[in-house]
């Protein structure tokens, strides 16, 4: 159960490193790329 709850909040904070990335218009990394793609395609902000 802690390494799950570990997991999410890890997730939680790469999330938010992309979104900031993208926010203020450092663009987007290629690790990052296809998170961002999928984001564009289903209209998830």
């Amino acid at each position: 159960m802690k390494k799950i709850i570990i997991y999410i909040i890890g997730l939680n904070f790469l999330a938010l490193g992309i979104v900031l990335n993208i926010s203020t218009g450092l663009g987007v990394a290629a690790l990052s790329s296809s998170i961002y793609t999928t984001s564009q395609i289903f209209h998830i902000s």
